[in-house]
């Protein structure tokens, strides 16, 4: 029963943004990342690491034009938040590239995501429903994952994966 179960939901999970249901925005980081975004996730990862931007390209390669990020309201509270990834190897390993998600909070920027990794070859998508208040993000895991469809829910304060969660967290305990 929990196998036809899950093979229900994994059904619908890859048939609904197909037909266009439940979809408020297909991302395609390429093609609509947004300059002043990219600006504020890059400007993120400087204070994040505490280095001058010639520093972070020579300790992570990590440079303006290697972010790519989009500004979208995902509590409807009328502010912004920055969705987005970085090109770099420092960013993204075999669970695919990592996912920041900048909101703001008394004039600065807060990562709201714990280990969220994706695929880059698969589409990526902010649903309608809501989750604590939070648009739902549907996206693809990496061939770690089988490119496996992942919603990922805002709990707790964080956009989470339980899945590569709980994975890391086995990985930690043996």
């Amino acid at each position: 029963m929990k196998k036809l179960l899950s093979l229900i939901f994994t059904f619908i999970l890859i048939i609904q943004p197909s037909f266009g249901f439940g979809i408020y925005k297909k991302i395609d980081f390429e093609k609509d990342s947004e300059p002043r975004a990219s600006k504020i996730l890059y400007e993120h990862m400087l204070k994040f690491e505490n280095k001058t931007p010639e520093e972070l390209k020579d300790f992570a390669n990590i440079y303006p034009e290697s972010v790519k990020a989009v500004e979208i309201d995902l509590n409807d509270d009328g502010k912004k938040e920055v969705v987005g990834l970085i090109l770099s190897t420092y960013c993204m390993g075999t669970a695919g590239h990592s996912l920041f998600i900048l909101q703001l909070e008394n004039n600065e920027y807060k990562d709201i995501t714990y280990i969220v990794n994706f695929s880059l070859c698969k589409s990526f998508y902010i649903l309608k429903h809501k989750t604590n208040g939070y648009r739902d993000i549907k996206l693809y895991g990496s061939i770690s994952y089988n490119f496996k469809p992942f919603i990922v829910k805002y709990k707790n304060g964080l956009y989470k994966n339980d899945i590569q969660t709980r994975g890391l967290e086995r990985a930690l305990r043996q």
